[in-house]
């Protein structure tokens, strides 16, 4: 039997014993840049794909395409491309977005979703080609959101829906309300809605523990190690007069924005749970910067000068601890 169906605990007995290992990573569309930029020096202090040195990968929305790209041991190098060479077909400038609009204008109304998605779905299939889910070298989670039942759903690639090629999976949880369509999801109970798992999870990380430990029988690992990456966290204050005056149409555009800063309870939840074995790499952005779909050659270069900056800084230090209990 291959390694990626078995239990990856299963996977651990085969190997000499050491901590189970995990690595999240958070939504943030086009700042998805950053935690590539982190992962990258975090690849280069570990040596070899970091796909040799996890034992499970889980993401949502934009984190969902890093940690697939990871899963299936592709180099940082290569995942990073991704926002630097396909950035500007996913999120495509003003002409771009209002010639879109009209072509949808007629089925979809003046309510439509910023963008199509084609440009996204061009842009997974070219990074993950035909690969299914039960592809990853490693156990692979994505979230998203279930609009029929009101609920998460969950990919995984050593379960029943490990049959969904990783593009479908990885669109899924891409699929920010406001900014694309839903997808539509096929399985043999029917179909199924499928929205960005940022909406009920934008950091996974408890999403992977709590399923880490299910799938060991109940018991949580006390060796166990959780890696999370962040995606920037939004500075830009909303006032007490904003906050009361706002209706529909203000808070609109916004929700999103606020629906990612849950992040940061289920960073609180981690800590209480791991204490020391949890790593939070997250840093605040400029207000100028924290826009989640500008794609400008300018922005992209200020999100990887932004990573550069917090690993300058604290991030290094944290890195270096990490690896050092990675390695111990």
């Amino acid at each position: 039997m291959p390694d990626v169906y078995l239990n990856p605990y299963e996977r651990i007995a085969r190997k000499k014993h050491r901590p189970y290992r995990i690595l999240a990573i958070d939504g943030g569309g086009i700042r998805g840049v950053i935690p590539a930029i982190v992962l990258q020096k975090l690849e280069k202090m570990l040596g070899g794909r970091l796909s040799d040195h996890f034992d499970l990968f889980a993401g949502t929305s934009t984190g969902s395409i890093l940690a697939a790209a990871l899963a299936i041991g592709m180099p940082v190098e290569e995942a990073l491309k991704l926002y630097k060479e396909h950035g500007s077909r996913v999120f495509p400038g003003f002409f771009g977005r209002l010639l879109s609009r009209i072509a949808r204008f007629p089925r979809q109304g003046v309510s439509a979703a910023k963008y199509s998605g084609r440009g996204l779905n061009e842009a997974l299939r070219i990074v993950f080609g035909d690969r299914l889910l039960r592809d990853a070298s490693k156990p692979l989670l994505i979230v998203t959101y279930d609009t029929f039942q009101r609920a998460p759903y969950v990919f995984k690639s050593w379960n029943g829906n490990n049959d969904c090629p990783i593009w479908v999976a990885c669109r899924a949880s891409c699929s920010a309300p406001t900014y694309f369509p839903a997808a539509a999801y096929e399985t043999p109970q029917g179909r199924m809605s499928l929205v960005d798992g940022g909406v009920v999870a934008n950091n996974p990380s408890a999403c992977a523990l709590a399923e880490a430990v299910a799938l060991n029988g109940g018991k949580l690992d006390q060796g166990a190690i959780v890696a999370s990456f962040g995606t920037g966290r939004s500075t830009k204050p909303i006032t007490l007069s904003e906050a009361q005056s706002w209706g529909l149409a203000q808070w609109g555009p916004r929700i999103i924005d606020v629906l990612m800063d849950s992040s940061e309870a289920v960073h609180y939840q981690m800590l209480q749970i791991l204490g020391e074995r949890y790593f939070r790499f997250q840093m605040a952005l400029a207000p100028q910067f924290d826009a989640m779909d500008n794609a400008s050659a300018d922005n992209i270069d200020a999100l990887v000068s932004t990573a550069l900056g917090y690993l300058s800084q604290d991030g290094n230090q944290k890195l270096l601890r990490l690896v050092r209990d990675m390695t111990e």
